[in-house]
């Protein structure tokens, strides 16, 4: 079992009992006294001291991880020392008087924790939460150690046995520890799963007949250039040849079917060019709407084949990309395709009423319900539009219109298709779908239960504090706007406030949150994408200030209210207990719903992080940016963005080997951190070591999947394999820059990488077709 495992597992304890049997565990019932005194039973009586009461609060969770590491304990004997004392103490109704005295309790983990004659930050914080547990006082502590200096340096304390003399120390927590969010991502490759999609639709349009693919070049031109004539013309001369019949493949149809899977590229929203407007922009907003009644009569025709068998695998796969944009939709609060989204569900739906997706579809239409609810506002019409369109198409005693209803009694009851007895009795018979689409399909279900998890912990925990100084920010902006005669409504919609939180009750890490005043509905493009840069400025007086590091619209409106005194201090105490892992969430207006990200390794209290970024590394000073940070990691050891900053310093000095270390140490404190991955791949791929490049590069980005240093440095490796006549790499190549152009849009970066790859043979490049068509690329 590995330290992260049993982490987790302390994490467990808290909310759930423990069930399990322990086994194999050879441990003596006789009082800790009468036991020889080793690390493990010193870990032992901690244990107990724990446990005795039967509650485990999160501070005593800290001292068990802590204590393991500091004992060299190895992971898999504490784990089941702590089992042990769980099970004997879980019941417990009475405190018990501890048959331990506690001074000579803490003298001997002092003199453990000093073996080496000296007690680092990280130490102390133990022993002072040792203090706390066993309700000692600082002068308690002072006087121990003043006894124990006296006695010279400890070295027989503690029978030391050959396995934890030579066990290695365990390492700080990784954000497994607190979250399994960014360690899970690990196991699920997007470019994998994209070339296995792309090898089924790809290779479509060179067997389509010759009117087919001219349609087919048309929709892409048209969609790609945003040219609504270009695209609609295209999309017409699809229905022509589905209408006519003669010389019909089965290949022409699923082509007609794969524009519903490019229709995704039409969903992106950037920043508006109106400064004073809405931040987001939908420039696909009349050729998507354009499309979904276009598609009307393709799908019509398509329904009026007599054997729809062969084309089944291209219908439920088309389904599945459909419910996933409704999800990413969503979760980007972006309301307005949501409805003509609807349209093209139903019809797909409709073509195919038994497929096992449409059947399985109906829990992710739960899921979703309760998720608009929470948000409201615009969200919520669309949504209900959306479900309207489901019950006008599909038969009344479909599982899927059944679900659609109950969404409309749910959320708007007046708008409902049918009475409110309605209670057919549903037809649950389905036939197999394609397994790559049904799989795809419980994936998604898997990732909105638990994210539907996860905002209603945050909404309780938020429900339960203080949350005053955000009303107070309402009321005055609200105030000031009527003085000056203004509707307020048209101005609290670009209204953000920031606050930070230590501590929320049932969340084990601490919080950036930034609270949304207006309507629901999304004017905060800013809050768009894989990972929320925020920078900490300490102020005057220890107090902490939320500095955005993404770009702020200039018509948003972002107040950032300090941390202060105590709360300060608290912040990086609780970032000490979550080994630097924390959350960030966009809270909608009316605090029902939120958006989460799950981050680690850059959030740093002490402000230096924040002075180097903002002032010494412009002015080019160093030597000075250097000290700076070693202060910090000195306070906070697992700060991966500081080993990454002192690593880009030695590079540009030219020291690859010092930058490679810190690279390196970034990785030791958060494997997990997708900005440290990339840093060490480049440097692998400057030195050649293209192979492991492009394995650290891959991982970075199944953590982070836009990521634009390691997605430029991929697709240049592509095109390195490609330019040495490897063509099995386009497809690579076109998933990376397709990728790059939908997260950062039309930028330098962009432009750099398509100029490498103009440069190459117009022949080796002419498959490549660089829309991108991923969700990842537009969350």
């Amino acid at each position: 079992m590995t330290f992260a495992a049993w982490v987790s597992w302390a994490e467990i304890t808290v909310m759930h009992s423990v069930n399990e049997r322990i086994r194999d565990i050879n441990m003596s019932d006789e009082p800790i006294s009468d036991v020889p005194l080793t690390r493990a039973t010193l870990f032992q009586m901690i244990a107990d001291e724990v446990c005795r009461d039967g509650i485990v609060e999160p501070y005593e969770k800290v001292i068990l991880q802590q204590m393991a590491r500091f004992l060299r304990l190895e992971p898999e004997e504490a784990w089941k020392i702590a089992m042990h004392a769980w099970n004997i103490h879980k019941d417990a109704t009475v405190v018990e008087q501890s048959p331990i005295d506690p001074l000579k309790l803490y003298s001997l983990a002092l003199k453990s924790v000093i073996s080496e004659w000296e007690i680092d930050h990280l130490e102390e914080r133990v022993l002072a939460g040792l203090r706390k547990l066993l309700h000692l006082s600082d002068e308690n502590h002072k006087a121990i150690l003043k006894e124990i200096e006296s006695e010279g340096k400890p070295n027989t304390v503690i029978q030391n046995d050959s396995k934890a003399e030579i066990a290695p120390r365990i390492p700080l927590p990784t954000p497994g520890s607190t979250t399994d969010a960014l360690g899970m991502r690990l196991a699920h490759d997007p470019l994998e799963a994209w070339l296995n999609d792309h090898r089924y639709w790809f290779p479509l349009k060179n067997n389509a007949s010759t009117a087919a693919s001219r349609g087919w070049k048309g929709f892409i031109e048209g969609m790609a250039n945003g040219d609504e004539g270009v695209m609609y013309d295209g999309l017409d001369a699809l229905d022509d040849v589905l209408n006519s019949l003669e010389n019909l493949t089965f290949v022409d149809v699923v082509l007609a079917l794969a524009v519903v899977r490019w229709s995704r590229v039409l969903l992106k929203t950037t920043f508006s060019a109106n400064e004073v407007g809405d931040a987001r922009h939908w420039p696909g907003l009349e050729l998507y709407r354009r499309l979904c009644v276009k598609m009307g009569p393709i799908l019509i025709s398509i329904d009026h084949l007599r054997d729809k068998t062969p084309i089944e695998n291209a219908l439920a796969m088309a389904l599945v990309f459909l419910l996933e944009d409704l999800c990413m939709l969503a979760k980007c609060r972006h309301a307005e395709p949501i409805g003509s989204l609807g349209c093209l569900i139903s019809y797909i739906a409709k073509i195919s009423p038994k497929s096992q997706v449409s059947h399985r579809a109906v829990d992710l239409i739960r899921l979703l319900t309760s998720m608009v609810a929470r948000q409201g506002g615009a969200i919520i019409e669309s949504f209900v539009t959306a479900c309207r369109d489901i019950c006008h198409c599909m038969p009344q005693n479909h599982p899927l219109t059944l679900a659609a209803h109950t969404s409309i009694m749910s959320l708007a009851p007046k708008q409902a298709m049918f009475p409110a007895s309605y209670s057919p009795r549903a037809n649950t018979s389905s036939s197999p779908s394609f397994p790559q689409a049904v799989q795809r399909l419980e994936r998604l279900i898997t990732e909105i239960s638990s994210q539907d998890e996860e905002e209603r912990l945050f909404i309780k925990a938020l429900s339960s504090t203080d949350l005053s100084p955000v009303d107070e920010i309402l009321s005055a902006t609200t105030s000031s706007h009527k003085e000056n005669k203004l509707e307020p409504a048209a101005f609290l919609f670009r209204e953000l406030v920031a606050m930070i939180f230590p501590v929320l009750p049932g969340i084990p890490r601490p919080v950036v949150a930034f609270f949304a005043l207006g309507s629901p509905g999304g004017h905060h493009e800013e809050m768009k994408g894989g990972w929320v840069q925020i920078m900490l400025k300490k102020l005057d007086g220890n107090s902490i200030q939320t500095i955005p590091k993404f770009p702020v619209f200039p018509s948003t409106s972002l107040m950032s209210v300090p941390l202060k005194g105590k709360d300060a201090i608290a912040l990086g105490d609780a970032l000490d207990r979550s080994g630097g892992a924390y959350d960030v969430v966009l809270v909608d207006p009316g605090r029902k719903g939120v958006r989460i990200w799950h981050q680690v390794g850059d959030l740093d209290p002490t402000g230096n992080l924040f002075r180097v970024e903002e002032k010494l590394l412009s002015e080019e000073k160093f030597e000075e940016a250097d000290k700076y940070l070693d202060q910090a990691l000195s306070r906070h050891p697992w700060m991966s963005r500081a080993w990454v900053r002192k690593g880009l310093i030695a590079k540009q000095g030219g020291d690859l080997k010092t930058a490679r270390q810190a690279f390196e140490r970034a990785l030791e404190v958060q494997p997990h951190d997708p900005h440290s991955l990339t840093r060490l791949g480049v440097l692998e791929k400057g030195e050649d070591q293209m192979e492991s490049s492009e394995m650290i590069l891959r991982n970075a980005l199944r953590i982070l999947p836009t990521e634009p240093s390691a997605i430029v440095t991929l697709a240049s490796l592509a095109l390195s394999r490609i330019a040495g006549g490897e063509n099995a790499a386009l497809p690579t190549w076109d998933y990376y820059v397709a990728g790059l152009h939908a997260s950062q849009g039309n930028g330098e970066a962009f432009r750099e990488i398509v100029a490498v790859g103009d440069s190459f043979d117009p022949s080796i490049t002419s498959g490549i077709l660089t829309i991108p068509v991923d969700t990842v690329f537009y969350l």
